[in-house]
């Protein structure tokens, strides 16, 4: 039998998805060996060392150099 969803696998821990974990991030936990959910901001935090997501954003912008990012525009789709 073949899974056709992330969430049908044996070590996930997604719980109840619902509006809820609308931007929530899939994150493997290493200390339980399942897949989990959980927010955005929370992962940016754990991820600096000032625990702040801003911090993260500040070395982010430091580090791309915009002479390498090439603009083709906007593309908003169809509506």
């Amino acid at each position: 039998m073949s899974v056709r969803r992330l969430q049908d696998f044996d070590n996930t821990n997604f719980g109840s998805l619902d509006s809820s974990k609308d931007k929530d991030v899939v994150f493997f936990n290493q200390t339980t060996g399942n897949f989990e959910l959980r927010k955005i901001a929370q992962t940016l935090t754990t991820s600096t060392t000032t625990a702040t997501p801003s911090a993260f954003v500040e070395q982010v912008e430091k580090e791309i150099d915009i002479s390498n990012i090439e603009f083709r525009g906007i593309d908003g789709g169809e509506f």
